[in-house]
């Protein structure tokens, strides 16, 4: 156990990174190199202990240089506190957005996978039992009986869910050891999902296809990718703080839809190598696949007048560091493009 009361504990970051006060982190800040001015010691304290904490706003620091040797060794290189505070604010809206764009990927790809079920002759509630013979699908399964008593979806979990009979079907049981039976057909099934539920089905779903031509929309490493933004953006972590990033799997139809658009190649295979850049590509990306027209524009509109609210005001901040400069220019580019295209759509589909 890390604690036991009424004895003394330690631990090893305890020791190296001990608790300290606003007033200390501020001070801890301009030993880093990091310019406060115009602000007061005060004013970033009150910043520090009323709008963002200091764990946050300087996480950011990550995306600037140290300087290597000399008097200023381990000091951070044209780094000030409005560039961190920037940042956090610009993130923020960020997340917003793509988070919600995330939340009309997750039902679009409900409705696309409908169309294409009403088009087939699967059975609806056979498929679902076949399914809840996976593995992922008794993790979806004991999830959707854990949702029976919630307000927003008990109308559906009581209808589809009771206690266990003689049957088949596929039960499972709650904390209380009563063995409930799910006895779903697919239509309801997908209102009762997570996130993370529905693209196991998804991949299950397809998975039983062979036909070419009935390949699903969007390849899973792409889905994947958007799960995790769409994770981050849900738990309010940052996201532009590891500009630096370089890990990133480009997924070959994220790089082809990235150069259609017509971002250039050298800034695609740069940019794209950020985790999160990735990501939010291929957000914009399943946007574009499986959205409608005016789902886009809402979307893309709302985030370029974000992006350009920023640029106008904060902008100039950046223009010494090259890797924030460039991978924001990225973003926003990417953005402008989009929305012009999707204006495109709309237009063509209206004389149409």
């Amino acid at each position: 156990m890390p604690t036991i009361a009424g004895e003394q504990f330690h631990s090893r970051m305890q020791l190296n990174k001990p608790k300290m006060s606003s007033k200390e982190l501020v001070e801890k800040m301009i030993e880093k190199g990091i310019d406060i001015a115009p602000y007061s010691k005060e004013d970033i304290e009150y910043y520090l202990l009323n709008s963002n904490n200091f764990f946050r706003v300087c996480s950011y620091r990550k995306n600037y240089q140290k300087y290597q040797k000399g008097k200023n060794k381990g000091r951070y290189i044209g780094l000030n506190f409005d560039q961190l505070k920037a940042l956090a604010i610009l993130d923020m809206k960020i997340r917003k957005q793509v988070l919600g764009m995330c939340i009309d990927v997750e039902h679009s790809l409900k409705l696309y996978i409908l169309r294409d079920f009403e088009e087939s002759s699967i059975d609806g509630y056979r498929i679902v039992q076949d399914y809840f013979n996976t593995p992922n699908g008794v993790k979806t399964a004991t999830s959707i009986i854990q949702k029976r008593n919630s307000i927003y979806v008990s109308e559906l979990t009581h209808k589809y869910i009771y206690p266990k009979e003689t049957t088949e079907l596929f039960t499972g049981s709650d904390a209380q050891e009563i063995e409930y039976n799910v006895d779903l057909p697919i239509w309801a099934m997908l209102e009762l999902m997570t996130f993370g539920d529905l693209l196991n089905f998804y991949f299950f779903y397809y998975d039983l296809k062979t036909d070419p031509a009935s390949r699903p929309p969007i390849p899973k490493n792409v889905l994947h990718k958007v799960k995790n933004i769409r994770n981050a953006c849900a738990h309010n972590n940052c996201i532009l703080n590891h500009l630096k990033d370089k890990s990133a799997n480009i997924p070959p139809a994220i790089g082809e839809f990235a150069r259609r658009i017509g971002l250039t190649s050298s800034s695609v295979s740069s940019r794209l190598k950020c985790s999160a850049i990735c990501e939010i590509m291929c957000t914009f990306y399943c946007i574009d696949v499986l959205a409608s027209v005016p789902v886009k524009q809402h979307d893309l509109n709302k985030l370029q007048e974000d992006i350009q609210h920023f640029y106008k005001k904060y902008g100039q901040l950046f223009m010494p560091n090259h890797l924030v400069k460039s991978s924001l220019d990225f973003l926003k580019v990417s953005v402008d493009k989009l929305v012009d295209m999707c204006y495109n759509e709309d237009v063509a589909k209206k004389a149409l």
